[in-house]
């Protein structure tokens, strides 16, 4: 979880977002308002995707990690979540030169020790 300095008010705009067929109609919308955002990805839909994938990045948006086949995590292994997790950084990276240094678990579905790509805690 994170939260910016307690001096500035803002509001961070995020999507779990395939992405899809969809997203570039919501591109659009953002484009014409000037509203930067954050589209957590899922591996699978990047690679079926990719120059969806790609056209989020090229507009200016953050890319998170959201798993590669949005499993609920609670109920599997450690090495079967790295393994999706590190799957999805790879496609998201692949396809659009970004690595994410963002993760949001499927379903919301946090627990203690769940950590982002980049190791950091949730």
């Amino acid at each position: 979880m994170w939260r910016g300095p307690r001096h500035r008010r803002a509001v961070a705009l995020t999507f779990d977002d395939g992405p899809s067929e969809s997203t570039p109609e919501i591109l659009d919308i953002l484009a014409r308002h000037n509203v930067p955002a954050t589209f957590f990805q899922c591996g699978a839909n990047v690679e079926r995707l990719p120059a969806v994938a790609r056209a989020v990045g090229q507009a200016g948006h953050a890319i998170g990690n959201h798993s590669h086949t949005h499993p609920l995590f609670c109920f599997r292994s450690p090495r079967f979540i790295e393994q999706d997790l590190e799957r999805a950084q790879a496609a998201i990276q692949t396809h659009t030169g970004i690595r994410p240094a963002w993760f949001r678990p499927p379903f919301g579905a946090r627990w203690f020790g769940c950590a982002g790509p980049s190791g950091g805690s949730i």
